[in-house]
């Protein structure tokens, strides 16, 4: 019945999901804000977060599963850094700062009042992005967890 629900839930929402070494990552087309984005992820599925780019091997998938189609404002991954500092490093959802980036020749578009993460052209590029745009997103879990609907 689990496998059911993530069928059902494939179809109505529109997720493609791939999997790569030890995570697997959903493309969900429904456009959301990034908070909105980030909820959704860790609401409807156990160990869920934004995707994670750590480093340019995990880049590549991500852009590998973008190949082919059309976000013309990008898609939101777990890129954010805190409201309060301006000069805040960027840093992974749940802690991690990054260490690895791939920043558009633009960045920072706005470094005093966009605070969200995303990637832009064929999904090769990251730049920052005021959080209440709404874009599809990326989200991914550890293979080792096991994903159930809530």
């Amino acid at each position: 019945i689990k496998y059911f629900i993530f069928f059902i839930l494939v179809c109505l929402l529109g997720l493609v999901s791939s999997s790569y070494s030890d995570k697997t990552y959903y493309l969900v087309k429904e456009r959301r804000n990034w908070t909105d984005a980030k909820s959704h992820c860790e609401q409807n599925y156990t160990g869920l977060t934004l995707v994670h780019i750590v480093n340019s091997t995990v880049q590549e998938f991500v852009t590998q599963m973008l190949q082919g189609k059309i976000y013309p404002n990008g898609v939101w991954i777990g890129l954010e850094r805190n409201m309060l500092f301006p000069c805040a490093s960027w840093m992974w959802t749940g802690g991690p700062y990054v260490n690895y980036s791939e920043w558009n020749s633009s960045f920072p578009v706005d470094p005093t009042s966009q605070y969200c993460g995303k990637l832009v052209g064929n999904g090769s590029k990251w730049l920052d992005s005021y959080c209440s745009e709404e874009l599809p997103f990326i989200c991914q879990v550890s293979l080792s967890l096991n994903t159930t609907s809530v």
